[in-house]
């Protein structure tokens, strides 16, 4: 129960502030949204170059293996209570939900305009 405590305080100042839709991804019909807007082809093409640059930086395998041990650590080695398990599922679905993000960005085919 301290757990859940703990992660409602920290959470909860990001549950309070609104998103923004217009930096919010999506693929609806096999094409790419950028909030409720197709993606332009100037966009994708900067987006595909980014996540082409994310992953060859030094800096991204390093955050997601940290990440990825920290999960593991919070969520088996050090678990006592089952607060602990889901927040290191919460971490993990995370990373692999950015992982996904890049790599679906990086593979994106824009439909051509008719």
């Amino acid at each position: 129960m301290k757990a859940k405590k703990k992660l409602v305080r920290d959470v909860q100042p990001w549950l309070q502030t609104a998103y923004d839709i217009t930096k919010v991804l999506s693929v609806k019909e096999n094409v790419l949204y950028l909030g409720n807007e197709p993606i332009t082809d100037n966009q994708l093409t900067q987006l595909k170059s980014e996540a082409g640059l994310m992953a060859r930086f030094t800096l991204w395998p390093i955050l997601t293996e940290t990440a990825r041990k920290e999960a593991v650590t919070i969520g088996i080695v050090k678990s006592t209570e089952w607060d602990h398990v889901l927040s290191a599922k919460s971490m993990l679905v995370l990373l692999d939900w950015m992982t996904s993000w890049t790599e679906t960005i990086r593979k994106v085919q824009q439909p051509k305009k008719t």
